[in-house]
């Protein structure tokens, strides 16, 4: 909800727009115990003023048990540990996973925002091969990872500025956008 009340003025005085990726199901199923998100009726109107709404997936963030002992890695890129089965889950369920988590995401944006193109921000910047190809089997052909930086029309899995950091101000946001 920060991005509505304090980011996008600043935006829109200084004539700049942004993208804001969301967890969607945050935004479907509100936590009252949480810090406030973002509302489909709130995205609607900065989507009106330019500013854009894409996936951090529907509700893949968050560190996955990966192996017996307990090891943890982001549930997005990581084949989670199945422990009544004492096994990872094979590549087929990973898709699966994956792919439902990753449809539904990309469905709600359509439907509630008329997103007519894709684009996510790995979680925790993570992700392999095999999320680049459930990516693309859903159409999704921009992605982020957590590195900062600039692009070139040419970079697929791109770096990004990553303006939601509490170190870091709206005045140092927009020097580095410069």
């Amino acid at each position: 909800e920060s991005f509505y009340n304090l980011a996008c003025p600043g935006l829109q005085t200084s004539l700049s727009t942004a993208v804001n990726f969301v967890i969607v199901s945050t935004i479907d199923h509100p936590d009252p115990n949480s810090v406030p998100k973002l509302t489909w009726e709130q995205m609607r109107e900065m989507k009106h003023a330019g500013m854009g709404f894409y996936s951090h997936t529907y509700d893949l963030h968050h560190y996955g048990i990966v192996d017996a002992e307990g090891g943890q890695r982001p549930a997005a890129s990581a084949l989670l540990y199945v422990d009544d089965e004492n096994r990872n889950e094979m590549n087929v369920e990973y898709y699966s996973r994956v792919t439902r988590d990753l449809a539904k995401a990309e469905q709600r944006l359509k439907e509630e925002l008329g997103n007519t193109d894709s684009a996510i921000a790995f979680p925790y910047g993570s992700y392999n091969d095999r999320l680049l190809a459930v990516c693309d089997s859903l159409g999704i052909s921009l992605t982020f990872k957590i590195e900062d930086g600039i692009n070139t029309r040419a970079d697929r899995n791109a770096a990004r500025i990553n303006g939601g950091s509490e170190t870091l101000t709206a005045a140092l946001t927009l020097d580095q956008m410069k």
